[in-house]
């Protein structure tokens, strides 16, 4: 506000900025990009992580996993709260099981994923036939931890992570992972953003775009792999 800015877009807002967001909406123009807390009523361009969570659910019990791990992102984040409620509710509709991390990782890192992984590895007497991390970076955590524990993916365990984020067509094995468009999503939170300037009266509260399942090694069966 200081530098005098005449809207703002944020990607980073989280359950306890609703009130200061708010509080800056009531003199610019301010636009949710890839995160919309509970209880804010801005306009917001969000993926459907939701639908994210689903289709990775959906891909590992297409693999014929029936008791699949789950490390969850930060709670206070409703991508990785929406991501959670997709994929729990399709395991479960499978009639399969979530076997969840003994702990909720603090920050989406490599580090903590791999500290929460090995804490799953210790404290589970039967280690789940797949993972689903969510984020690349938990997931790369995960592949870290199994590499110390002499745990192979995917021969013994398929992990997946979500974003797509570049390095992981690079990891070992290549991670299976959730992409999104992300460009097309910063394009329309700017076009929001200036239709809001120009007072437009037909501004969408909410636009969500579609997630899409990219296959890598890191699910790949021992046919698939060739």
């Amino acid at each position: 506000m200081s530098r005098r800015v005449d809207a703002l877009i944020t990607t980073a807002a989280r359950d306890d900025h609703v009130p200061l967001l708010n509080i800056v909406a009531d003199r610019i123009p301010v636009v949710l990009a890839v995160r919309s807390p509970a209880g804010s009523h801005l306009p917001h361009v969000v993926f459907d992580d939701v639908e994210g969570g689903r289709i990775a659910a959906e891909h590992l019990l297409a693999l014929g996993h029936r008791r699949i791990g789950q490390l969850r992102g930060p709670d206070d984040a409703s991508p990785f709260i929406d991501r959670a409620r997709g994929f729990v509710t399709a395991v479960r509709h499978a009639g399969a099981v979530v076997v969840e991390a003994p702990e909720v990782p603090q920050r989406p890192t490599i580090d903590e994923g791999a500290r929460v992984m090995e804490l799953l590895l210790a404290e589970e007497p039967e280690i789940p036939s797949a993972v689903f991390a969510h984020n690349d970076l938990l997931a790369l955590g995960v592949l870290k931890a199994l590499r110390m524990a002499g745990v192979a993916c995917p021969d013994e365990i398929h992990i997946m992570g979500y974003d797509d984020t570049p390095f992981a067509a690079f990891s070992q094995p290549s991670l299976t992972t959730i992409r999104h468009p992300s460009y097309e999503l910063g394009r329309m939170a700017a076009d929001y953003a200036v239709m809001l300037l120009e007072a437009a009266r037909h501004i969408p509260e909410s636009l969500k775009f579609p997630p899409a399942l990219v296959a890598r090694e890191s699910t790949a069966t021992i046919s698939s792999r060739g």
